[in-house]
Formats: structure tokens, sequence, C-alpha cells
């Protein structure tokens, strides 16, 4: 049973991978840290050295930052369990990894990559694209709290807070959709305006449309 926890299954929904494997992954994650610090740690440079003209692009990188440092230590919170671990404590170090790795950590790193590249394409104002990654962090971090509630029906938990916890975990999405809508308004107004050298957003369209 021992050596199936390490090297076979540890028999855990969404962490069932062998304790073994899951150090190897974690070093994984480490490892890529680095290179993201690597590559974004001259952004970050660059922007406190130019005397922050643009504070909102600055932001964004910042937050790039951090959403990289916290998917990588995050996931450290399976350590936290063994195969003798009481069940109810194994479940809550459990739902560390589903909800606050998985859809905070890599959610709000997905958001701030969006709106990094959208304002790199010149499509979305940085000061606004850095207010709605905030707005969606809060929304992932605070609103996942909450959101948990809908997991919770094993546990004889009253159908209306579990439909309180499913109204808050579909609410996640709406700050990214917002995003998106105003990344492809500005496009058409682009269009519609016939500038010199704007042909090439209409390259980038059928992009946006997948994103909305």
């Amino acid at each position: 049973l021992q050596m199936s926890q390490w090297f076979g299954i540890q028999g855990y929904e969404f962490v069932d991978l062998g304790r073994f494997w899951q150090y190897f992954l974690f070093v994984g994650l480490l490892l890529w840290l680095v290179l993201m610090v690597n590559a974004v740690w001259p952004a970050v440079f660059k922007s406190s050295s130019a005397g922050r003209q643009d504070p909102g692009e600055w932001h964004l990188v910042m937050m790039i930052v951090a959403a990289s440092v916290l998917i990588a230590c995050f996931y450290s919170a399976g350590f936290m369990f063994n195969s003798r671990t009481n069940l109810a404590i194994m479940d809550y170090w459990r739902f560390w990894i589903v909800h606050m790795w998985v859809e905070g950590m890599f959610e709000v790193f997905i958001t701030v990559i969006v709106a990094y590249l959208f304002v790199k394409l010149g499509v979305l104002e940085s000061k606004d694209a850095a207010s709605t990654s905030l707005f969606t962090t809060g929304v992932f971090l605070f609103g996942g709290i909450p959101g948990m509630y809908h997991h919770n029906y094993f546990a004889g938990t009253p159908t209306m807070i579990v439909a309180v916890g499913a109204c808050f975990s579909a609410l996640e999405v709406v700050p990214l959709a917002l995003m998106g809508f105003e990344a492809q308004e500005y496009m058409a107004i682009q269009a519609s305006a016939s500038k010199p050298g704007a042909g090439w957003l209409t390259k980038y369209k059928p992009i946006l449309d997948c994103f909305v």
C-alpha cells in the first residue's frame, strides 16, 4: 500500500498522482517559475527604470510575476496529507488544490496574460486592462470562497447554499467576457474609421471572436 501511494496512485480525486511523481511535478513548477521570472524580469526593470510612465502595463507585469509565484507555490498544499491522514483533513487540502490552485491562481494568470496581449496588440488601454485584471482577481479569490459551496452537496448542505455557491462560481467568467467585448468593440471602431495601418486588426478578429 505504501509503495502504491508513492509510485502508483494516491486515490484522491484530482490529486491522485503518486507522491514521488508529485514531487517531480513540484520541481517542474519551480523550474517553470524560474523561466517565467527570467523572461518577465527585464520588463519589470524597464518599467521601473522608466519612471513607470505606463503604470497600467507595470501593474500587469507585476501581476504576471505574482500569479506565476502563486502557481508554483500553492501546489505544495498537496503535500499536507499522507496515506494515514483523516479523510476530512485530506479533503480540506485537496480543495486547496482544486479551487485555490486551479480555479484561483491559473484563472488569474490566464486573465492577466490575455489582458497583456490585448494591450500589446493595441486593442485595449493598459489602464483598463489593469483595472479589469484586478477586479477579476478579486472575483476569483474572494468569490471562490462562497463559490466552493456548490461542491458541498455530499455533506447535506441546504439547496439554497449550494445555489449561492453556484452563482458565485458562474460569475467568475464575467470579467473575462467584458474585457473581450471591449477589445472587440475597439477593433470595430478602428476598422470603421479606416485609419492608415489599421487593416492589421482584421487579422486578429477571429482570435478575439473565439475568445469571446
